[in-house]
């Protein structure tokens, strides 16, 4: 395969597949979180020997910022982990050095139908009446005109009753076709066929000749052009896959099988290949659908349904076909399931360290602050102050908060999945 692609930024799906990049494209980018996520020992091993040259990359703020800022318009966002979108970072950033940014979108588009009525000169079929006189003028048959004009509309005059002709022509066609079989019938029986003369009449079949046409035979049985076999099924799983496929030279693109990946960047602009370096033209998008009063909204960083108010958002998705209409597709095969959801609210206790359960979304949420202990210990200034990637840091574990899991500004929204009562392991 040619290399149709000059820069490459490849995922993790990319070195987990080990596929031969260096067949596709010439040269392959990617960032330090995405060999970091390489954990396995034969990765790992392959990642160090790798047959082309791996680009190590660092991705700009600004472009991070307009990555996730795009994945939240299109209901991505919480699909896609950091390391997802520094990958889609970095193509927006090469796309903008090599390229342009002249033909990227800065925000998702839909499509929409606007019908229009009412025009003059416009008829229901969607021609005007100049189209119409015109097609009438091309296939030779006259145009009616309007009461207006002439009266009257001579219809009866255009009706030619063909029934009569067309049920004598089938009636003349049959005696035909049975005076013809007759004939046929009276000169074999006139025929005077001995049993002496069956030899001359009948000729029989040379053993050459009876091998000719079974290696003929043969031949054309044993062709395996239409045929799957072991050697030719990668081929024809290609021509299977060829309608989401295309095969064109870029400049730049990403490799990646994430779906949510591949929406954002495809929202964007960019160009998205698979494994094998074939270009994916397809687009999916997700929103939210609340499943107690059934209302839709795209802000996928919504916990709670903007018109009811409960916290029972579905993501499902959403395809919009040739006339712009929008369908969503709900996955009847999962059902809504109560795990979890059975234990009562936990009674109301004051403390530090509360755990109070978010209900609404306009609930108001108590800050947490550090204690004078805290800020003392995270004093940066003191020379004795260790810093926390350093190996001699000190490490809380035994304190209430560390104990309980509590972290500072971070409420657990889904409360139903945990059993406040249950004790805990010691």
């Amino acid at each position: 395969m040619s290399k149709n692609i000059k820069h490459l930024v490849v995922d993790t799906t990319a070195f987990i597949k080990a596929a031969s990049l260096q067949d596709i494209a010439e040269n392959v980018y990617t960032v330090q979180e995405v060999i970091d996520e390489i954990t396995n020992d034969r990765q790992r091993r392959k990642l160090v020997v790798l047959p082309y040259d791996l680009i190590v990359k660092d991705v700009f703020t600004e472009n991070i910022k307009f990555v996730t800022e795009f994945s939240k318009k299109t209901g991505d966002y919480r699909s896609l982990s950091a390391t997802d979108i520094k990958v889609m970072a970095l193509t927006y950033q090469l796309e903008k050095e090599k390229v342009g940014t002249d033909h990227l979108k800065t925000e998702p588009t839909t499509q929409k139908v606007v019908k229009v009525t009412g025009l003059p000169n416009y008829n229901s079929n969607g021609n005007t009446t100049e189209d119409s006189e015109k097609i009438n003028q091309e296939t030779g048959e006259p145009s009616e005109k309007t009461d207006e004009e002439t009266g009257e509309v001579n219809t009866v005059d255009k009706i030619v009753p063909q029934t009569d002709n067309n049920a004598s022509n089938d009636d003349n066609g049959n005696d035909e076709e049975e005076m013809e079989a007759e004939e046929i019938a009276e000169q074999i029986k006139n025929m005077d066929i001995k049993e002496e003369n069956v030899d001359e009449i009948i000729v029989k079949v040379t053993e050459e000749e009876e091998e000719s046409e079974s290696e003929e035979n043969s031949d054309s049985d044993s062709d395996g052009g239409d045929w799957i076999t072991p050697g030719n099924v990668a081929e024809k799983k290609k021509e299977i896959e060829l309608g989401e496929f295309e095969v064109k030279p870029v400049e730049v693109a990403c490799t990646t099988s994430d779906f949510a990946m591949q929406n954002v960047l495809k929202q964007i602009g960019l160009n998205v290949t698979s494994v094998d370096g074939r270009i994916i033209k397809h687009l999916r998008t997700f929103i939210f659908r609340c499943t107690t009063c059934f209302k839709t909204t795209s802000v996928m960083t919504k916990v709670f349904c903007p018109k009811c108010g409960h916290s029972t958002l579905k993501k499902v998705g959403v395809s919009i076909d040739d006339d712009g209409v929008q369908h969503i597709h709900i996955n009847g095969r999962k059902p809504l399931t109560a795990r979890g959801k059975k234990f009562s609210l936990p009674t109301p206790r004051g403390g530090q360290h509360f755990q109070y359960p978010i209900l609404t979304e306009d609930q108001h949420i108590h800050k947490r602050f550090a204690t004078k202990l805290a800020r003392n210990k995270t004093n940066a200034m003191d020379p004795d102050y260790t810093a926390g990637f350093s190996p001699f840091a000190m490490r809380d574990v035994n304190s209430k908060s560390a104990v309980l899991g509590v972290r500072a500004n971070k409420q657990d929204l889904k409360y139903w999945m945990k059993n406040c009562y249950k004790g805990k392991k010691k």
